[in-house]
């Protein structure tokens, strides 16, 4: 048939591609470890609890 190479072509050109992503997939348990930093918000938690002294110019 007229085309069929083509057609042919892109099937084993998405089913390459299709399976190189799959392989390319990082599970949860392939995960590096996260550091995570405190927010500021939870950093100063303690200050920002304090009335503020509002100032008079």
């Amino acid at each position: 048939a007229f085309g069929s190479t083509r057609t042919l072509g892109n099937f084993v050109k998405a089913t390459f591609a299709a399976i190189g992503n799959t392989y390319s997939y990082l599970t949860p348990d392939l995960w590096a470890e996260t550091q995570f930093t405190m927010s500021p918000y939870q950093q100063y938690t303690d200050f920002l609890a304090k009335p503020q002294d509002k100032r008079r110019a």
